[in-house]
């Protein structure tokens, strides 16, 4: 019968322990009593602080919001002009006096679509060699 245990002490043992818990002190170190005989002590954790908004006057200004807004709208504007001028060197049927976009897109499309015509025919080339070389 000693491998009982009373319901009452078991319940006094764990109110007297302290599994884990702070304790409160002074010090700004944190003590964690993990038994009768052993207490460890931490340093403090870090506490992370808030981002807050910024303040109105740390917010750009009217002005400086525009110059940033034609910055951006530039720089948009650019690249789209780097595009179609790849566009002219990649396409034999355009040259460099084409500046028409809708020009430099409708015959991109054609000199596509004409390599994808290429491309299947030589495919049907190479299957029919195949064909013919699987007979002999």
């Amino acid at each position: 019968m000693s491998n009982q245990i009373n319901d009452n002490d078991s319940t006094n043992r764990r109110s007297s322990r302290s599994y884990g818990k702070k304790r409160k002190s002074d010090s700004p170190y944190s003590t964690i009593k993990q038994s009768s005989s052993q207490t460890k002590t931490y340093p403090p954790t870090p506490t992370k602080e808030r981002k807050h908004r910024k303040q109105p006057h740390e917010l750009l200004t009217d002005s400086q919001k525009k110059a940033n807004h034609i910055a951006s709208e530039q720089k948009r504007r650019q690249n789209i002009r780097i595009g179609f001028d790849q566009l002219i060197d990649i396409v034999p049927s355009l040259n460099h006096g084409n500046r028409s976009e809708a020009l430099i897109l409708q015959k991109s499309v054609d000199h596509i679509r004409h390599l994808i015509s290429i491309k299947s025919s030589l495919k049907n080339q190479v299957r029919d060699l195949h064909g013919t070389l699987g007979d002999e």
